[in-house]
């Protein structure tokens, strides 16, 4: 029991890093892009301690020209957060956010020409596109994603879609054709695509 509510508790981070499916593409093109508002709010565990508890909010990007884009700010503890920039869309019939997450130089403020920092995040960093089934309502979210056994269990089923390499975790191949084929084929299956239903907060 006290394994199940750990558990539990970790669900914002877990949805997000846990057996997700990545990709150097994004995992969809401009027409599969959707406007899904109702993922708008935050939502997190009820810990007694706040030092333990975990919290993620998501709101719009109030950009005219970026429809269906948002982001979602993950934060841990009190000092500890990171930012995705997230991109709704439908494949078949399910729907899903493409996340990327947004690097930021520790001096907080572009600098021209780019600060030091800047420099090594470019030419260190390689942001990765995440996938995460989602499916929005009036009450909160339902997040769909892989454990890290069912992952495996997949490159092995369909090598095709999947880059082995044994000094990392198993990532899609880099191709968006292959990526929206393997979700319009899986997208449904609730073996493989596992749900977890979080309320709102606010």
């Amino acid at each position: 029991m006290k394994k199940a509510k750990y558990f539990l508790m970790a669900i914002p981070i877990l949805l997000l890093v846990s057996g997700c499916l990545t990709s150097q593409d994004a995992f969809y093109e401009e027409n599969d892009i959707v406007v899904d508002d109702r993922l708008v709010g935050t939502y997190g565990d009820k810990i007694v301690n706040p030092q333990s508890s975990s919290q993620f909010s998501i709101t719009k990007d109030e950009d005219y020209y970026h429809k269906g884009r948002y982001y979602i700010t993950i934060t841990s503890g009190q000092d500890c957060s990171m930012k995705f920039a997230a991109v709704s869309f439908q494949i078949g019939t399910n729907r899903f956010l493409d996340l990327l997450p947004v690097i930021e130089p520790c001096d907080r403020i572009p600098a021209n020409p780019p600060s030091m920092i800047e420099i090594l995040q470019a030419t260190t960093i390689q942001p990765m596109h995440m996938v995460v089934k989602v499916d929005a309502n009036t009450n909160g979210v339902g997040f769909s994603f892989l454990d890290n056994a069912g992952l495996m269990d997949l490159t092995k089923k369909y090598p095709e879609y999947f880059r082995l390499k044994t000094d990392e975790m198993p990532r899609m191949v880099p191709d968006t054709k292959r990526q929206r084929e393997f979700l319009l084929r899986f997208g449904s299956d609730t073996n493989i695509f596992k749900v977890i239903n979080i309320k709102r907060e606010k």
